[in-house]
C-alpha cells in the first residue's frame, strides 16, 4: 500500500511515521522523499526497526558543499523523555557539538552546516534511551539519506517502524 504523507501534513513540516503490524505479519516500510528542505532530489531509504542508545555515521564528503544538510534524531518511546549528546569526531578525537532533550515520539532536527567543521569525519549520537538517527544531505540536485549504524546499547522496536 502506498501512502501519500503530503496529504497529511504542510508542506516542511517535519514528521516521522510509524507502521505497525496489527495482526502479527511482518511488515516492511520504505520511505521516498522528494525535495526537503525546497531543495531537488530524490531518496529511498528503507524504515528502521531498531533504536539504540549509541550510535554512528561517517560525515559524507558532500556536507561542505551542501545546500542543505540535517542531523534528525527520533525517540520513539511512548513513555520516556530521551537527552541526545550529538559528538563529531575525527583525526583529534570527538567533541561535543549538540544536546537537546526529546519527548516521547518526538524527534529533533540539527542543522549540520553549523556543527560540522573541516576534518570532521564521523558524527555519533548518545542518548539516555534507544533514538533512531538519520542523516539527509542535499546537494546539486543530489539528495542523500542515511541511517545510523548501532554502537551498543541497541533495542529492537518490533512493532514500530520508524524514520525522518
Amino acid at each position: 500500500a502506498a501512502i501519500d504523507a503530503s496529504t497529511m501534513v504542510e508542506p516542511g513540516e517535519p514528521f516521522f511515521i510509524s507502521i505497525r503490524s496489527f495482526n502479527g505479519v511482518p511488515v516492511v516500510a520504505e520511505r521516498i522523499l522528494t525535495r526537503p528542505l525546497s531543495v531537488g532530489g530524490v531518496s529511498a531509504s528503507i524504515g528502521a526497526d531498531v533504536a539504540s542508545t549509541d550510535q554512528s555515521m561517517a560525515v559524507p564528503a558532500l556536507v561542505s558543499i551542501a545546500e542543505a544538510s540535517t542531523l534528525a534524531v527520533l525517540n520513539p518511546s511512548g513513555a520516556t523523555i530521551a537527552r541526545v549528546l550529538v559528538f563529531v569526531g575525527g583525526s583529534e578525537g570527538e567533541e561535543l557539538r549538540a544536546e537537546a532533550e526529546l519527548a516521547p515520539r518526538r524527534r529533533g532536527v540539527f542543522d549540520l552546516q553549523g556543527l560540522i567543521e573541516p576534518g570532521d569525519q564521523w558524527i555519533r549520537v548518545r542518548s539516555s534511551t534507544g533514538t533512531i538517527a538519520e542523516l539527509t544531505v542535499a546537494s546539486n540536485g543530489l539528495l542523500l539519506t542515511t541511517g545510523s549504524i548501532p554502537v551498543q546499547g541497541t533495542t529492537s522496536v518490533p512493532d514500530l517502524l520508524a524514520f525522518e
